[in-house]
């Protein structure tokens, strides 16, 4: 079942279950002892009334004192719900008897035909509150709310007028829709309460938890008939299913984590955890592993490269020591006449080259052999990267014709508050090497 919901008065206990598709699938009634029951234990028997075993319980109690409150209009204006409680609660206490301190309160508003705010106040003390409690727990269940059973709307008929009578207290919803809640007298006859009320020509209607009486201008249902009791029940079951219920009720306050919850959430968490570690760990092996393979990959490009270098240079001294004295001159001439045209061409965007000069300590002492020339290209450029594509593509440029170019030195610094970086790249060409022919020296690779 989904739902159960407990009627609990001193005239009539009843219980009716619900399944999750909201039809009545269990009920009963009985008629408690006259004198000396307790909430309680009227509970507790309403409880049994079927044999199932409840879920979601809600208790309908006339225990639960319930009146109209009405306070001057923005009073309660910006309170929040708890504020709110605690304002009506003492506003309630001469109606209802019940210490605002030691009750527990809800409250819904009405509509006011006197201009002041009208609010529908229900009240239990928290010590009923508990007891209440504490039996539907004991059966396995946990409570939803209280409410007290009367003001429900509902439809018995086509009458004009609706009445309902529970314990001390009338109920009455007028033909021009106000609503109102009055004491009376428990031990009057109906017919003398509603004496009091004079019939205005429209249909009235009783709803009572009392036997069935007779009384003059007034259709009276009982709740001790299986039909009206059906309806009623029903009638709760659709309102409490309401995002808002139209009824004050009373829900349960928050109770703190159990000692088993907590544990189960302990262990989660550390199962959780754990998880994570391990997952973490997984993870981490793999990458590691991942990491040391590449390595390796590395090295084996590196020293092969390294080997390249090498036989590289091997091959251009052997070029050179075969080159001519004849030729060197005019190798040089031409070299220097490519590099200037090459460093013309290849200049990236956003690199400057501000001189071309030979690098300090560079040339070769007076009678000695002509080794080659160097030279040495600074600048500066928006980006470190252009100094490195800049050098590239000079080597591969320059190198057929016999320069060595060297990867660019950078030096980062602001410049207006904007960072450029300061570059050089030294080049060199070796004075022994021979002189490609000029077809090539002027091609762009």
């Amino acid at each position: 079942m989904s739902r159960t919901i407990l009627l609990v008065t001193p005239h009539l206990i009843a219980r009716g279950d619900f399944n999750s598709r909201g039809l009545l699938c269990g009920m009963g009634h009985a008629v408690p002892p006259a004198h000396g029951v307790d909430v309680a234990s009227l509970t507790l028997a309403a409880l049994g009334l079927v044999k199932a075993a409840p879920r979601r319980v809600w208790v309908m109690t006339t225990a639960a004192a319930t009146a109209i409150v009405e306070t001057s209009p923005g009073r309660l204006q910006g309170l929040n719900q708890a504020e709110l409680s605690s304002a009506l609660a003492f506003e309630a206490e001469a109606l209802t008897g019940l210490p605002a301190m030691t009750s527990q309160t809800a409250a819904c508003r009405m509509a006011a035909a006197s201009g002041a705010e009208a609010w529908w106040v229900t009240q239990i003390s928290q010590r009923m509150r508990a007891e209440i409690e504490a039996e539907v727990v004991r059966r396995g269940a946990r409570l939803e709310g209280i409410a007290h059973p009367g003001g429900l709307v509902m439809q018995l008929g086509t009458v004009a007028e609706r009445f309902e009578l529970w314990h001390d207290l009338l109920f009455i919803h007028r033909a021009s829709g106000a609503f109102d809640i009055l004491a009376v007298d428990e031990s009057a006859p109906l017919t003398s309460v509603m004496a009091r009320f004079p019939a205005t020509g429209s249909a009235r209607m009783m709803l009572t938890a009392k036997p069935q009486a007779l009384v003059t201008d007034c259709e009276v249902h009982s709740l001790h008939e299986d039909e009206t009791l059906r309806s009623w029940l029903t009638s709760w079951h659709q309102t409490l299913n309401a995002p808002t219920p139209s009824v004050p009720v009373l829900l349960p306050p928050a109770q703190p984590m159990s000692a088993v919850k907590r544990v189960w959430l302990s262990v989660s968490t550390a199962t959780i955890a754990l998880a994570l570690c391990l997952a973490h760990w997984w993870i981490s092996e793999r990458q590691l592993h991942q990491a040391q393979e590449e390595v390796k990959t590395l090295g084996a490009v590196a020293k092969q490269r390294a080997e390249l270098k090498q036989t590289s240079a091997d091959i251009s001294k052997l070029r050179t020591e075969l080159e001519s004295a004849r030729r060197l001159q005019s190798q040089a001439l031409r070299g220097f006449g490519a590099m200037l045209a090459a460093v013309g061409e290849l200049r990236p965007s956003g690199l400057l080259v501000r001189s071309l000069k030979e690098p300090a300590g560079a040339g070769s002492p007076a009678g000695s052999r002509y080794t080659g020339m160097e030279a040495l290209i600074s600048g500066l450029c928006t980006h470190e990267e252009l100094a490195a594509e800049f050098s590239r593509t000079l080597g591969a440029r320059l190198t057929p014709l016999g320069w060595s170019v060297r990867p660019a030195r950078t030096t980062a610094r602001l410049a207006g508050g904007t960072p450029t970086w300061d570059f050089e790249i030294p080049l060199r060409l070796d004075g022994s090497s021979p002189t490609r022919p000029n077809t090539q020296a002027s091609s762009t690779p």
